[in-house]
């Protein structure tokens, strides 16, 4: 008795531990388990309650008869009785292996969660990096266009210049 509620306790805590969407599942899991707990329980204290009983007449009686009804009756009850609370440990045990396999199963979803998160913050770290260089590189870009559009305006005006200095050397040597 002890033994599956200290079980039933350790499935509690258990599903105090899992979360939320499942969670639900498991507390009817374990309201169920501890119901039938205590329906084993007060069927176990009747029979034990019952032994007393027969007990007691033995005693009173002291008969063999008495003493014949007394064990089978007592046998019978407590074989009955030993039956139903290991099914109910074996059920208990199955609910504590569940509750703990689920919570394996959310710790192991934590940790992908947390590998993703810290994918997802890398990436968006290289995306401003990017960015940032992608800022900078189209300032140097539009500078270097500038300055070739610069280069090509005293270029066509050095071209026109040495054209009118031509030009006035011609007109000058002709006159």
């Amino acid at each position: 008795m002890k033994e599956a509620k200290e079980i039933l306790e350790q499935f509690e805590l258990e599903v105090r531990e899992i979360p939320k969407e499942s969670r639900q599942k498991y507390q009817s899991k374990l309201k169920a388990y501890q119901g039938e707990m205590k329906k084993v329980e007060g069927e176990f204290q009747s029979a034990m309650d019952t032994v007393q009983q027969i007990k007691s007449r033995h005693e009173l009686i002291g008969a063999t008869v008495a003493a014949e009804m007394y064990d089978d009756t007592e046998n019978s009850a407590l074989l009955e009785s030993v039956d139903r609370i290991e099914r109910g440990t074996r059920r208990l045990q199955e609910a504590n292996r569940v509750a703990i396999e689920s919570e394996q199963i959310g710790a192991d979803i934590l940790s992908n969660l947390q590998k993703d998160r810290e994918t997802i913050n890398r990436t968006r770290a290289r995306v401003r990096d990017t960015e940032f260089n992608l800022g900078e590189s189209s300032r140097i870009l539009s500078g270097m266009i500038r300055r070739a559009l610069q280069n090509r305006v005293i270029l066509y005006s050095i071209v026109a210049g040495l054209v009118f200095f031509i030009l006035l050397t011609i007109y000058i040597k002709l006159r």
